[in-house]
């Protein structure tokens, strides 16, 4: 082969391939998020547990900030999924790619059924707004940013709007305040 053969083949190669994930909710055992909001005393925490095998896909088992436990994990179509145990089958949470403004259906919460992506913020951001049909429960914003994961988090309560910052992160076994 002659160099100018050589050098194309490696640009044809280097298209194929796969784009590095873009790791907006970083699953990783150990990986652990902590959230304060201005009128709770206490901390909620997100983290990695363990892993699990089902159907030759891992998931992460993740203690999520309402004191469950769900497993999770980010699919080839970078979308947030859970397994339901019970339908045996994946919920969508967040669609990482979809489209700017593009409705989507997200079983991240019963009261928050309609999520819209918003991509106007900070370009490593993606920034999910919910609609539901509950008056006082519910999600109303999300941010998610790269390689850090869910930054902020607006619920809707009965006394208003409580909103959920991070404070401190453990990812991939670096410790980082927020």
């Amino acid at each position: 082969m002659r160099l100018p053969e050589i050098a194309c083949t490696i640009v044809i190669a280097a298209g194929l391939a796969p784009a590095a994930p873009l790791d907006y909710f970083p699953l990783e055992v150990g990986n652990r998020w902590e959230y304060h909001a201005d009128d709770r005393r206490d901390p909620a925490v997100i983290e990695v547990l363990k892993t699990e095998v089902i159907r030759g896909l891992t998931w992460y088992r993740v203690h999520w900030l309402n004191g469950n436990e769900v497993l999770l994990r980010v699919d080839e179509r970078q979308r947030l999924v859970e397994w339901n145990r019970k339908s045996k089958g994946e919920e969508l949470w967040v669609s990482f790619l979809a489209a700017d403004g593009e409705l989507y259906h997200s079983q991240i919460a019963p009261c928050s059924p309609s999520a819209q992506i918003d991509r106007q913020g900070a370009p490593d951001a993606v920034q999910v707004r919910y609609a539901g049909h509950c008056s006082d429960a519910g999600l109303m914003r999300e941010t998610y940013v790269r390689a850090v994961g869910l930054t902020e988090r607006t619920e809707v309560t009965y006394t208003g709007p409580v909103t959920w910052k991070l404070v401190s992160a453990r990812i991939a076994g670096r410790e980082q305040a927020f």
